[in-house]
C-alpha cells in the first residue's frame, strides 16, 4: 500500500481536465466539477473567486449598492464586497446554503474575493480591517461566520477562501478565530518559480506566510502555478522547483495541491511532459524530476528523444542562474547569450531525427515552437527574415493552439508586431 503526499491532487492543465480516465490512471483525484466515471468519483471544490457568484451584481447592485466595495468614494460592482455589512452577510449565507443544497457532493464550497485588489474602503470595513489585523483578518472574520452557519446544516462540508494578493499574509495570531471547517487556498503567484520556495531569497515572504498559515490551521490547500500565462509557448524551466516545492508542501502538512498550467491551450511549452510529471509529483514528490523527464522523453519522442532531452537540460540549467516568475518576458536575461543558437541546433537535429514518423514529428515540432516563439518575440524582423515566423505559423496552422490565457492567438501577436 502507499500513502499519497496530498489528500487532494489537481492537475489543472488542458489534457488532464478533459481526459478523466488519464487522470484516474495518474492518481489525480480533484476537479472543479463533480465527475464520476468507471474508476470512481473525483472530489471537487465548488467555485473560485465567488463573491460575485454568491452576490451577483446584476441582481443586487441597483437595489443594494451598499453590499459592494466603496472604492475612491463610489460603490463599485466591479470590485469586492463590503464585508462589514451585516445585511450582506445574511444574504450571502442564504445564497451559499442554497448553493450547497442545489449542488450536493462537493467536499468544499468557496467563499472568496474576486480576482482584483479593490477592497472596500468604507469606514466600517477599514475599522474591521484594523481590528482583525489586516485584510486577511477581515476576510477570515467574514468567512468564519459563513463556515459556522454551514456547519449547522452540513457538518461534513468545508468552506474555502483565498490567501491571495492582499490576503496572502495571515493576520497576527489571536486576531481572528478560525472554525475547523475553513480551508485556506494559499497562492504563491508572486514567487520565483525557477528555484525552490524555501531556497530562493525572492520567496522569503511567501515562506513566512506558508509557515504562519500552517501554524494557524491544518487545512491549507496550495493553488500553485506551473507556466507563464502571458506566453504559453515560452520556455519555462520550472521542473526541478516543482518537485522541491511539493516536498515542502508535504512537510508543512498541506492537505491538497492544485498545479495550474495552460488550462485553455490544446498544447503549450512541454505541456505533455509537465502534466504527466505533475501527476507523479502530487502522489510522490520524493522523485527526481530529471529522471522522470528522461523516462517520459525517451518514451514520447522516439528517435528525436536524445536531442529533446538535451534541450530540456539546457533549459533547466538556465533556470539555475536566473529567476523565473509569471511576469517573465522573452527579453529577459534567462533567454540571452547563446541559449537560442544552442537550442536551435539541438531542435533542428531533433526534427531531422523525427522526420518520417508523422506523430513523432508533430510532437517534436511542438517543442521547436518554444524557441521559434522566443525568437519571434525577441527580434520580430529577424525572425521573419530568417523564416522562423513562417515555421511557427505552419506549426500552429496544422496543430492549433493559443499562446496566452483567454484565447489569445498567434495571429493576434503577429498583428501587434506588424507581421
Amino acid at each position: 500500500s502507499e500513502r499519497p503526499a496530498f489528500r487532494h491532487r489537481l492537475d489543472f492543465c488542458y489534457d488532464a481536465l478533459r481526459h478523466r480516465d488519464w487522470m484516474a490512471h495518474n492518481r489525480l483525484n480533484d476537479l472543479h466539477h463533480l465527475v464520476t466515471n468507471r474508476y470512481g468519483s473525483f472530489s471537487a471544490i465548488w467555485g473560485m473567486h465567488t463573491f460575485h457568484k454568491l452576490i451577483p451584481p446584476d441582481r443586487y447592485f441597483s437595489a443594494h449598492p451598499e453590499y459592494f466595495s466603496l472604492v475612491e468614494g463610489r460603490r463599485s460592482d466591479k470590485a469586492q464586497l463590503c464585508l462589514s455589512n451585516d445585511s450582506l452577510r445574511r444574504e450571502l449565507t442564504a445564497n451559499l446554503l442554497a448553493v450547497i443544497r442545489d449542488n450536493p457532493g462537493y467536499w468544499c464550497y468557496d467563499v472568496s474575493q474576486n480576482d482584483n485588489r479593490l477592497d472596500c474602503e468604507c469606514t466600517a470595513c477599514m475599522t474591521l480591517t484594523r481590528r482583525c489585523g489586516g485584510r486577511s483578518g477581515a476576510l477570515l472574520w467574514f468567512v468564519g461566520q459563513e463556515a459556522e452557519e454551514v456547519a449547522r446544516e452540513f457538518p461534513d462540508v468545508c468552506v474555502s477562501t483565498f490567501a491571495y494578493h492582499t490576503t496572502r499574509t495571515p493576520p497576527p495570531a489571536g486576531s481572528v478565530s478560525l472554525p475547523a471547517n475553513v480551508v485556506i487556498r494559499l497562492c504563491p503567484i508572486e514567487c520565483c518559480m525557477a528555484h525552490p520556495l524555501d531556497e530562493c531569497p525572492e520567496n522569503s515572504s511567501f515562506l513566512d506566510d506558508l509557515n504562519a498559515w500552517s501554524a494557524l490551521t491544518p487545512n491549507v490547500y496550495v493553488w500553485d502555478y506551473a507556466c507563464c500565462f502571458y506566453h504559453y509557448l515560452l520556455p519555462f524551466p520550472n521542473f526541478r522547483a516543482l518537485a522541491a516545492n511539493c516536498r515542502l508542501f508535504a512537510r508543512k502538512g498541506v492537505i491538497g495541491v492544485m498545479e495550474e498550467g495552460a488550462h485553455d491551450a490544446p498544447w503549450s511549452e512541454f505541456s505533455e511532459l509537465k502534466q504527466w510529471m505533475i501527476g507523479r509529483l502530487l502522489w510522490n514528490p520524493r522523485q527526481d524530476t530529471d529522471s522522470l523527464a528522461a523516462l517520459f522523453i525517451d518514451g514520447y519522442y522516439g528517435e528525436a528523444a536524445p536531442f529533446v532531452l538535451q534541450y530540456y537540460h539546457l533549459c533547466q540549467e538556465r533556470a539555475s542562474a536566473h529567476h523565473l516568475t509569471l511576469k517573465t518576458k522573452p527579453a529577459d536575461p534567462i533567454y540571452g547569450g547563446d541559449f537560442i543558437p544552442v537550442a536551435r541546433r539541438l531542435l533542428d537535429q531533433a526534427l531531422r531525427a523525427a522526420d518520417g514518423d508523422e506523430q513523432m514529428l508533430q510532437r517534436t515540432k511542438r517543442v521547436a515552437a518554444q524557441v521559434y516563439y522566443l525568437q519571434l518575440q525577441r527580434d520580430p524582423k529577424r525572425a521573419k527574415a530568417e523564416g522562423t515566423v513562417q515555421k511557427l505559423k505552419e506549426i500552429v496552422r496544422s496543430d492549433s493552439t493559443i499562446v496566452r490565457e483567454s484565447g489569445y492567438t498567434l495571429q493576434t501577436v503577429l498583428d501587434q508586431l506588424g507581421l
